[in-house]
């Protein structure tokens, strides 16, 4: 979650490279407040909510 992340040096002082870059799936939250620094292979989810058919209903695209 990069909702709390204030600059890039913060991002640095937890250790993202071990999540970025470590085996495994990295799943980021808010990953727009780091976006520099995220992978180019990475794959961004988009999920908004789709308010013509109802308060509910999300649209989830995949880039």
């Amino acid at each position: 979650d990069m909702y709390r992340i204030e600059d890039i040096d913060e991002l640095y002082n937890i250790g993202f490279e071990e999540y970025f870059y470590g085996d495994g799936v990295c799943l980021v939250e808010w990953a727009n407040k780091v976006a520099d620094e995220i992978p180019p292979t990475a794959k961004w989810i988009y999920i908004d909510k789709d308010l013509q058919r109802g308060e509910n209903f999300r649209t989830i695209e995949v880039k």
